[in-house]
């Protein structure tokens, strides 16, 4: 998810320094967001937190049924954001603000949350590099809250809360140097 944050901005950098966006291509990058932040994030969520003994997500249970539902309601909130983005022409539009978080964003929230929340846990594989937080550890109980976040992102996506856009891909010395890095 993390490293489809970071391509899904270079594909738009690119596509608008080139000049080379269509309808097609829209469209074709609005599939590859549901996939990467609608349908990826909830998989994530729903088989790391199933698969967690101590976590109250076990078979036939409420908390299972709610995180399905969270997860769903996640999915649903990332088509919803995605479609309304696709048919709101650029002219119906400021182009200085979205309204609602974008899928992007939201994903990328939800998967560095988890991995900040993993990175410190005591259970289950650890992955290395320095810990800010030093000997901090993540109560279990926090991971019940994934779901409450993931609701939470999710009505934020289909709100009409305004949101700046960045600026920083209007720049063409920006574009220039994404361009010859890449």
């Amino acid at each position: 998810v993390i490293y489809a944050v970071l391509s899904d901005r270079l594909d738009g950098l690119l596509a608008r320094a080139l000049r080379a966006t269509s309808s097609f291509g829209m469209q074709l990058d609005s599939f590859a967001d549901f996939l990467n932040f609608g349908v990826a994030p909830a998989f994530l969520m729903y088989t790391y937190l199933t698969a967690q003994p101590d976590l109250p997500y076990q078979p036939d249970s409420t908390a299972r049924i709610l995180l399905m539902v969270a997860c769903a309601v996640w999915v649903l909130g990332a088509v919803f954001r995605l479609a309304r983005y696709n048919v709101t022409s650029d002219e119906d539009v400021p182009t200085t603000i979205f309204f609602g978080i974008p899928t992007t964003l939201a994903g990328g929230l939800l998967a560095i949350w988890f991995l900040f929340l993993h990175k410190y846990s005591v259970v289950g594989p650890t992955f290395g590099g320095h810990k800010f937080f030093g000997d901090w550890v993540t109560p279990r109980a926090m991971f019940t809250y994934l779901p409450v976040v993931m609701v939470v992102l999710a009505y934020l996506m289909v709100s009409s809360l305004p949101m700046p856009k960045s600026r920083i891909g209007s720049n063409r010395a920006f574009a220039a140097f994404v361009i010859s890095g890449v």
